[in-house]
């Protein structure tokens, strides 16, 4: 009994939260021409990120605007990619136990960032991860 009530109300917010793709605004709120994302992309820090004309952005994406991304015109960027432009990943391995109680000067040991730029007309396929200071296309 309880599995039907937890599929029903799963059905119920699948139905209001489903994915689509919406035209793009940037972090002034300008519709950018012809460019589209999915509602279910994340962009963080937007006023970082920087996409082009003709650009679509598919479903269930991390867009990491800590650093400059840029995206240029005609892209497309398939489902579940992440662009990061910083990564602790290093830093919690050199520190190991001790990364939750060091300085943040200390713990810049092994942070990546850095700026991320895809080229025009690149196409990013399916499940794909571009890190801090890539340049693609």
């Amino acid at each position: 009994m309880f599995g039907v009530i937890i599929n029903k109300v799963l059905y119920k917010i699948n139905s209001i939260i489903k994915p689509e793709i919406v035209g793009y605004k940037n972090a002034m709120g300008q519709l950018i021409k012809n460019s589209r994302a999915s509602n279910l992309t994340h962009i963080s820090n937007k006023k970082n990120v920087f996409i082009g004309k003709n650009v679509f952005i598919g479903h269930f994406n991390y867009l990491d605007g800590y650093k400059k991304l840029t995206i240029e015109d005609g892209c497309q960027i398939s489902n579940y990619v992440s662009i990061i432009t910083h990564s602790s990943h290093n830093s919690i391995r050199y520190w190991g136990k001790n990364y939750a109680f060091i300085s943040d000067k200390l713990r810049a040991n092994g942070l990546l960032n850095g700026p991320v730029a895809i080229g025009a007309y690149t196409f990013i396929g399916a499940h794909c991860i571009i890190m801090p200071n890539s340049v693609i296309g």
